[in-house]
């Protein structure tokens, strides 16, 4: 359960370390909720700020800051909010057997235009990234899951089978920011200001400057200290790495990230924050520059619109831009 705490006029903290990205402000921790919006929602500061935490939203944390003048407001953009990503979640989540793009995935046509979007993007994204972005992992992501409980990794038959298998989608990569962009379009019709925090994937919309703190992946726990900061306007952040996540196949621990060009997890050992205009660039590139090494990952980041870029490594190191 969560609860929620004055937040000074400043800033906040916004604890999502896993994720790689972490809010910065004074120590106060951003808690919450109860399942009632007017409830979860709470006054923290003047000019007036509301926020609000909740659990189990496309699985992972949301975490809203709304600046507005009326409670009201706030109380209804976060419902609006909560609607809209319920929304999209049963058109566009391959978790839920009803929904659309399982449908689709099972032979049937596309019907929603935001589907239709949707899969325009990774087709967009995996011409920009020279096919780093791929749709079609889910055959090779459940590959590798699989290893895990027989402790071998699968053979190059197996995944090139996987790889082929028609329609076997796997969104995570552009799905949750393609969401967030959605909800953000809708808070901003009613709140002028906030930030929007969902599993680590940060959308600031206003003119109020976020200062954003970058996970060491060296020690990525909750209460570690930044590797490095950056700030945030009118802008969306995105991390990813495979220091925090692993397969562990037999003895061995592979990232949870696959290349899509050979089918094999990433040799991940640090992490890509791009920050850009729109929360599905910041994935893309995030995802498209990781493990490609600082040069490669800025120049791709440079090309395809991130307005800033941090790679780091697991010595401590970091390359920005």
């Amino acid at each position: 359960m969560k609860r929620s705490l004055p937040l000074p006029r400043s800033t906040r903290w916004f604890t999502s370390a896993a994720a790689g990205l972490i809010t910065l402000a004074p120590a106060e921790q951003l808690t919450t909720a109860r399942p009632d919006v007017s409830e979860a929602i709470r006054r923290v500061a003047q000019p007036q700020r509301f926020i609000g935490g909740w659990e189990g939203v496309l699985g992972t944390s949301l975490d809203l800051v709304i600046e507005s003048a009326r409670a009201t407001d706030a109380v209804e953009c976060a419902a609006r909010v909560l609607a809209e990503i319920e929304r999209l979640r049963r058109l566009l989540s391959t978790y839920d057997p009803a929904s659309e793009i399982r449908r689709v995935m099972a032979g049937a046509r596309v019907e929603s235009v935001e589907l239709a979007e949707l899969l325009a993007l990774y087709e967009t994204w995996a011409g920009r990234t020279g096919g780093l972005i791929d749709i079609n992992l889910g055959g090779v992501i459940a590959a590798w899951r699989e290893a895990t409980h027989t402790g071998r990794p699968p053979s190059e038959v197996e995944l090139t089978s996987a790889a082929t298998r028609s329609r076997a989608w796997n969104v995570d990569a552009l799905c949750k920011g393609f969401i967030i962009e959605r909800a953000v379009a809708i808070a901003r019709r009613i709140a002028p200001g906030g930030l929007l925090d969902l599993g680590g994937d940060i959308r600031a919309w206003g003119e109020t400057v976020w200062r954003i703190g970058v996970a060491d992946p060296a020690n990525p726990a909750d209460n570690a200290p930044p590797l490095a900061q950056l700030t945030l306007r009118e802008a969306a952040v995105a991390t990813s790495g495979g220091y925090a996540r692993f397969h562990t196949v037999g003895s061995e621990r592979y990232s949870h990230l696959i290349n899509p060009r050979t089918h094999r997890p990433l040799a991940v050992v640090g992490s890509a924050t791009v920050v850009a205009a729109d929360s599905v660039t910041a994935n893309a590139l995030a995802l498209a520059t990781s493990g490609g090494g600082a040069e490669r990952g800025s120049a791709l980041a440079a090309a395809h619109g991130a307005t800033g870029y941090l790679f780091t490594d697991r010595a401590g190191g970091f390359t920005s831009g």
